[in-house]
C-alpha cells in the first residue's frame, strides 16, 4: 500500500499522519514517518509471513501504551 493509499483508506495512518502535523511537521516529514510506520508493519508481516490484518494492527495499537506503562513500573 502506497503511503497515500494508506491515509485514503487507514483511519490509523490519517490520525498518525494528523498527530505529526499537529506536532509541527510539515508534510514530507508526516509522510516520512507514516512511511517508516508502514516499513516496520511490513517487516513484522514478512518475518511472520502473514498477509496485512486493520484489525490485528488496531489491537496492538492499543495494547502498546500498556506495554509502556508495566515497562515504566518494573
Amino acid at each position: 500500500m502506497r503511503t497515500f493509499s494508506a491515509l485514503r483508506w487507514s483511519e490509523w495512518a490519517r490520525a498518525y499522519y494528523a498527530e505529526q502535523r499537529a506536532r509541527g511537521h510539515s508534510y514530507r516529514q508526516a509522510l516520512r514517518a507514516l512511511s517508516a510506520k508502514w516499513l516496520k508493519i511490513i517487516f513484522v508481516m514478512w518475518e511472520r509471513q502473514v498477509p496485512y490484518d486493520e484489525q490485528y494492527h488496531l489491537a496492538t495499537m492499543t495494547r502498546q501504551p500498556l506495554r509502556l506503562r508495566q515497562k515504566k513500573l518494573a
